[in-house]
């Protein structure tokens, strides 16, 4: 049996209950499983047209948390040293977010599936 690279994420409600994200190459795919006490319970696959997707919400939540960064509101100036984290980590991220999504749509355009036969 083939092993692909996966990530387990540990559900904090224990109960044996994760979530596993695994790479499939050879079906150009993100397999999402929910997994219970060692068995599988449910999966969705996850195309290349939704990385980009998935990466702008996970930027987007991460901004938020480093906007919130405990501070209570009253102060507005930015962190020493200059920009907040939210906006240092958007920075970073959009020029690469640009790449992955112009990568998934051309995959997703060169892929066999998405041909037309004459």
């Amino acid at each position: 049996m083939q092993v692909h690279p996966h990530l387990d994420i540990t559900d904090p409600r224990g109960g044996g209950r994760f979530v596993r994200l695994s790479w499939h190459l050879e079906r150009r795919a993100i397999i999402v499983s929910h997994w219970r006490d060692g068995l599988c319970v449910s999966t969705t696959t996850v195309g290349p047209e939704h990385f980009g997707d998935i990466v702008g919400f996970v930027a987007k939540a991460l901004g938020d948390l480093a906007l919130q960064g405990g501070r209570t509101g009253a102060d507005d100036s930015p962190p020493p040293g200059g920009r907040r984290l939210g906006e240092r980590a958007r920075s970073w991220l959009r020029p690469r977010l640009g790449t992955v999504l112009a990568l998934a749509k051309h995959q997703v355009l060169d892929h066999p599936s998405s041909r037309r036969s004459a």
